[in-house]
């Protein structure tokens, strides 16, 4: 796979292949990423933990993620009446 870029310094587009998968002023990398067709996953780190850090380490493992909230769920109950 190649990718290229094209600018005039206010708007781009990207290539694949010499086909064209996404043009607009600004192409940020989730959207260049999603327009690859690969599968992105977000994941939340501890921002105290970054901000002492002061960089990402090499590997991923060694990230001090956020705990996931945990999902909220509707309790059935007796209806009044």
């Amino acid at each position: 796979m190649k990718v290229v870029r094209v600018t005039d310094g206010d708007w781009e587009g990207y290539y694949v292949d010499g086909e064209l998968v996404i043009q607009d002023h600004i192409v940020d990398a989730n959207r260049l990423i999603e327009a690859l067709g690969i599968e992105i996953e977000e994941l939340d780190c501890d921002m105290e933990w970054l901000a002492a850090e002061g960089h990402l380490p090499e590997k991923l493992e060694d990230v001090k993620l956020n705990e996931p909230e945990p999902k909220k769920t509707k309790k059935k109950g007796k209806k009044n009446g």
